[in-house]
């Protein structure tokens, strides 16, 4: 019988995982599904999932007993037969084991083709022709938020990300795709954290870089009132890294244990003030790009330009150097801090938002009158509301930026359906060794 518990070896191509017991199984990889996993079909006609593997490469896989009555297998990768030009050594020693990377072991060529291939078929799907621009990829050692998971073990402190298909977390002291400044908290982290943490309990750990140090918060999993001398052990490693602001937060409430300064981060040049658990763009760098293009792509006329899901501002600061600019956002402390940001930096005649949830009050095409264009940003699941107005609407430029592909494609052909004609679409990679990507398209009519 197979084994329930895989092994573990070490190669230079990362941990890779596979079962001792079971007579390993030889395919050929025909192509990477939209997760990173190769895909291939045994001699049966069973459809068999491996990772950490490359289209052409011969591999011999053991198969997961869980997935004997799915109508797709997953395989472990025990051995690789024939090797894919393609393959690089993944430069993470955590790769394999950690699940949060599932590309690093492609080469830079076959990963830029291989995440445009991915939004390709996505646009393929739903009927789009307009034309790919290469990836710009970004990384690594550039992201700037994390959420990291922690728990105890006996005595060991164990930080890092779940293991790859697990609940376990994988203990780390570095990670390739973090600013280097990250990787020196760690170590003394997990110290602050022995005595804050009893046997298997676990927690989060939300860790941002702002302009002026780090925003962090601490959430535990359960009902927590930290001790004196815990908040003491915290507030010590903070104060010693730069952490300008800490929260701790469990069903029993949030507790602000560290407020040196108030964090802001930098939107071209402005400087906004940053809430707590706030979304940021992943890279700096990135981010900066994204604006660049954003700010290309609108039209010298465009003088009234709607900003929806604008979150803390991204778009709209630096919009408001060509624009005047109405944001609209759900979140009503990232509008609060928008707000006031717009007024420390005297912006407030140019640039002002207003709390509104655009998944069941979207702005309406008879209000989108009052602007000349609309930029929006929604979340993974998209906007189709939103599109919904925006297609009886008399805007003449629509810019739309997405992280999802496929709920991207599915807005954009609302859009052209209802007559307007989509532009090229810039291909963002901030999402390094993972499938994700960013989009950014304009609408014109």
């Amino acid at each position: 019988m197979c084994r329930k518990n895989p092994t573990l070896f070490s190669s230079r191509l990362g941990r890779l995982i596979f079962y001792k017991d079971v007579e390993p199984l030889r395919v050929t990889i025909t192509q990477l599904n939209s997760s990173g996993e190769g895909m291939a079909a045994t001699e049966g006609g069973e459809t068999v999932l491996v990772p950490f593997v490359l289209p052409g490469e011969v591999v011999e896989v053991s198969l997961d007993p869980a997935s004997v009555r799915s109508a797709v297998r997953r395989g472990r990768l025990e051995k690789i037969v024939t090797t894919s030009p393609h393959r690089q050594v993944p430069p993470c020693p955590y790769f394999g084991r950690c699940g949060g990377c599932q590309l690093q072991h492609l080469d830079p060529a076959f990963y830029k083709a291989y995440k445009k291939e991915l939004v390709a078929e996505a646009f393929q799907a739903h009927k789009l022709e307009t034309p790919l621009l290469d990836p710009v990829v970004f990384g690594p050692g550039v992201r700037r938020r994390i959420n990291f998971k922690v728990t105890k073990q006996q005595t060991k402190i164990l930080l890092g990300y779940h293991q790859r298909r697990s609940h376990e977390v994988l203990d780390i002291d570095h990670c390739p795709l973090l600013l280097p400044d990250f990787n020196h908290l760690l170590a003394p982290l997990k110290e602050a954290l022995r005595s804050c943490l009893m046997e298997k309990e676990e927690a989060n750990i939300f860790l941002t870089k702002v302009q002026n140090g780090f925003e962090g918060a601490i959430v535990f999993e359960s009902p927590k009132k930290l001790s004196l001398s815990q908040i003491e052990a915290l507030t010590t490693w903070a104060i010693q890294h730069q952490v300008i602001r800490l929260m701790a937060q469990s069903s029993k409430g949030e507790e602000l244990l560290v407020h040196q300064a108030s964090p802001h981060v930098d939107f071209s040049g402005v400087s906004v003030l940053f809430p707590p658990h706030a979304f940021l763009q992943t890279s700096e760098a990135a981010e900066a790009h994204m604006v660049k293009i954003v700010l290309s792509l609108l039209p010298p006329s465009a003088k009234r330009v709607a900003d929806l899901f604008s979150g803390l501002g991204t778009f709209s600061f630096p919009l408001a150097g060509h624009a005047a600019v109405e944001a609209f956002d759900g979140d009503l402390k990232a509008v609060q801090y928008l707000n006031l940001s717009a007024q420390h930096n005297k912006l407030p005649h140019l640039l002002r938002a207003t709390q509104r949830d655009l998944f069941k009050y979207p702005v309406s095409s008879e209000e989108l009158k009052a602007y000349d264009a609309v930029i929006l940003d929604p979340p993974r699941a998209g906007a189709v509301n939103q599109i919904k107005q925006l297609m009886g609407s008399s805007i003449e430029t629509i810019l739309m930026v997405s992280c999802n592909a496929n709920t991207f494609a599915r807005d954009a052909h609302l859009l052209v359906k209802s007559g307007y004609k989509m532009n090229e679409t810039h291909l963002v990679d901030q999402f390094l060794w993972s499938p994700h990507m960013e989009l950014i398209s304009s609408f014109s009519r």
